[in-house]
């Protein structure tokens, strides 16, 4: 069973792809916790669902950032003083 691993992306559909894959339990439970602590970067405002969030956290795991960029809009946001940070630029 260990030998069925993989990882594989969807076609593009609306600007939006699927993921799918078979890790180790102690991969897909590192990926789960670091999903949820980037999650969590943003303020309370940000209106993205829980759901939505840890997506975008996938996107920013890959691009190596150490945050999310908080969506709220608000000039008192306390998760918005500095850019997440990444090496990729798109």
């Amino acid at each position: 069973i260990q030998a069925g691993r993989e990882v594989w992306i969807g076609g593009e559909s609306d600007g939006l792809c699927q993921i799918e894959g078979r890790l180790r339990s102690t991969d897909a439970q590192a990926i789960d916790q670091r999903l949820a602590a980037l999650a969590a970067t943003v303020c309370p405002n940000d209106p993205r669902t829980a759901a939505q969030r840890r997506a975008d956290a996938l996107g920013a795991l890959a691009a190596d950032a150490t945050r999310l960029g908080c969506e709220c809009g608000r000039p008192d946001c306390t998760a918005a003083g500095t850019k997440p940070s990444s090496p990729v630029v798109i």
